[in-house]
């Protein structure tokens, strides 16, 4: 799994302010700053550079805080949002939305989904363990730089495993009738993964839980 921070995304990026409690780091280094969010109250922080000059847009304020309608991240819109240079008012602000909460359209991710998001992060385990950049899966084997057949072949599964949760998706009435002999085999597949190319011996039943 990666362990994405401000500190490996932003090496040049000095921390000069107490992050509010609840917040957990989501920096990623295409943005343009490092940022933390409240996932219980869909709220995020961006804290930009202390100096302007390293800022990408000279003139832009040095903190903004946004709460998302909704925690679909593919599609956000703002409910409220703020920037400032005052660091107590991004306190103040953050405080005020926690305790003044609006109503969120926040929807359940569905089984197919939750088993994506699992598979996603073993895969970006297997990038970064053995040097190779976080492309989607098809574009990695397409670029040449797998040499190792071992890996090759199992990112290739990972791929057509991540097809077939597409499908689940989008054909719900599918993936009830096929889930309970389809989660066993992904459940093995992804026992099979985590084995072999990610931490020997960890039982993925302990990271999907309750969700088969």
């Amino acid at each position: 799994m990666i362990n994405r921070n401000y500190r490996n995304q932003f090496p040049d990026f000095k921390l000069s302010y107490v992050i509010p409690e609840g917040f957990t780091d989501t920096s990623w280094k295409n943005d343009t700053c490092p940022s933390w969010i409240n996932e219980e109250h869909n709220i995020k922080l961006f804290i930009e550079y202390d100096d302007p000059e390293k800022r990408e847009n000279l003139d832009e304020d040095q903190f903004y805080v946004v709460q998302y309608e909704t925690k679909d991240y593919d599609c956000m819109f703002e409910a409220r949002e703020l920037t400032t240079h005052d660091y107590p008012q991004v306190l103040r602000c953050i405080d005020g939305w926690i305790n003044n909460p609006i109503k969120l359209d926040i929807p359940v991710k569905s089984e197919a989904v939750q088993l994506q998001d699992i598979l996603a992060n073993m895969f970006g385990r297997v990038c970064v363990e053995n040097g190779y950049e976080l492309l989607s899966m098809d574009d990695l084997l397409a670029s040449g730089v797998v040499k190792n057949v071992d890996h090759y072949e199992v990112i290739e599964a990972m791929g057509v495993l991540w097809v077939k949760l597409e499908e689940y998706e989008t054909e719900g009435e599918l993936f009830k009738r096929t889930k309970e002999a389809d989660t066993l085999r992904i459940k093995k597949d992804l026992n099979e993964y985590l084995d072999k190319y990610t931490c020997k011996g960890e039982d993925t039943a302990t990271l999907i839980g309750d969700l088969l």
